[in-house]
């Protein structure tokens, strides 16, 4: 099962040679209501995806999933033979990406002029 939220506006009409991405079950508890409908396109082949879905590699088990499943075609080693690599946090990568931001910026003067 997909897990993640949509933000979008719009219609995605599929080519001839694709399908819908996903079929996605929505709860609205405001209007007590279920919806079901198609979310983004897939290519013929499977290799291509897009989706208004995000949050989808937020989830180590989806990040695998689809590296499995990529691994026979692209030739990847398994599993099993790749180093143990410790993941670090999303938020400690954010927390990385924003000191090189404030070592880079002069902020004062960006709220300044803000």
């Amino acid at each position: 099962a997909l897990q993640g939220y949509e933000i979008h506006a719009g219609v995605t009409v599929c080519a001839d040679d694709t399908a819908p991405a996903a079929a996605t079950l929505s709860l609205s508890p405001s209007e007590d209501k279920t919806e079901q409908w198609r979310d983004g396109c897939c290519s013929a082949n499977g290799r291509v995806v897009g989706t208004y879905v995000h949050g989808l590699f937020s989830a180590p088990d989806a990040c695998d999933r689809l590296v499995a499943a990529l691994r026979p075609d692209l030739r990847l080693p398994d599993a099993a033979s790749e180093p143990n690599r410790p993941l670090s946090s999303r938020d400690a990568e954010y927390d990385k990406l924003a000191d090189h931001f404030r070592s880079a910026l002069d902020l004062d003067r960006l709220w300044a002029i803000v």
